[in-house]
């Protein structure tokens, strides 16, 4: 009988000493069998499904930390390729995007509640540009800075008024 270790550091060296070939030859059978491995692929997960399901619930959880981080690093990486296949996605779907809008809005209806009010105590900016809107009828048309910082101040006066 031949030595097990003998054999299994032969297959490491030798893999080792091949690696671009195996790899080629991995590439080309499943570009030749991509149908038949999707196949198996689908069958062994529906086969099992809550083992699959669980284990990638035990990896999550014991990576927690690791896979944030990589996510954070992405998308600080990728913030702009991100953010242009988003304007192009919600320019091509604008129903999807407003409904989902609206629910999320929905469920945290609250949470916008506050802020629009600490919105309106702190004259921001947005608040500031909206009611501007409101008062010239003008909705798309660009308002400038020294307008907006006018109309605070007058707003501020109008508020000690009342007090």
């Amino acid at each position: 009988m031949r030595d097990k270790g003998k054999r299994a550091a032969y297959e490491r060296a030798y893999r080792v000493a091949h690696r671009e070939e195996l790899r080629a030859n991995d590439r080309a059978y499943h570009a030749a069998h991509r149908e038949y491995l999707r196949a198996y692929d689908r069958a062994y997960y529906a086969a099992h499904l809550e083992e699959m399901i669980a284990k990638n619930r035990a990896y999550k959880a014991a990576h927690l930390e690791e896979m944030i981080a990589k996510n954070r690093a992405y998308k600080a990486a990728h913030r702009e390729e991100r953010r242009a296949y988003d304007r192009a996605y919600y320019a091509s779907h604008p129903e999807e995007e407003s409904a989902r809008k609206r629910a999320y809005q929905a469920a945290h209806r609250e949470k916008f509640r506050e802020k629009r009010k600490a919105a309106t105590e702190a004259l921001s900016r947005y608040y500031v540009r909206k009611l501007v809107r409101q008062k010239a009828n003008t909705p798309g048309l660009p308002i400038p800075t020294a307008l907006e910082n006018v109309y605070r101040k007058l707003l501020t006066l109008k508020r000690s008024l009342k007090e």
